[in-house]
């Protein structure tokens, strides 16, 4: 690495609310149903400590019980049951994430900044927004 190439290490750490519900968005709209209607931010906030992928599973699995259900529509429920199912990487690896986080404090550049957002304003969470 040298000054002037693409040079610094950045950490990317688990999502804040506002960047589940996007991840959840995102993974509606490539299952095509990016226009019906869902509470994004109380999914997201039921999602917090899931990664990207384990919020974007939890479409598929929506959409396989809705559609066991009368190939109903998925609704904010079936998200949230689904939710309930996975247990995430920041359990599981618990112990291995905080030792990553530690070791990026001074070495790596986090990939988004701190700003309070308005999913966890309320209940003043701290949260990151992309640092572009």
């Amino acid at each position: 690495m040298r000054s002037g190439r693409f040079d610094k290490i950045f950490f990317v750490d688990l999502p804040t609310a506002i960047e589940r519900a996007s991840v959840l968005s995102a993974a509606l709209r490539s299952h095509a149903r990016g226009n019906i209607k869902v509470n994004l931010p109380k999914v997201a906030s039921v999602c917090d400590g899931f990664t990207g992928a384990e919020i974007a599973a939890i479409v598929p699995d929506a959409l396989f019980a809705a559609f066991a259900d009368g190939a109903r529509e998925i609704t904010t429920d079936d998200l949230l049951e689904a939710a309930k199912t996975v247990v995430p990487l920041s359990k599981t690896a618990a112990e291995k994430i905080t030792r990553l986080r530690e070791w990026a404090k001074g070495r790596a550049t986090p990939a988004t900044s701190v700003v309070l957002d308005s999913v966890e304003r309320d209940s003043r969470d701290r949260s990151r927004v992309l640092d572009i």
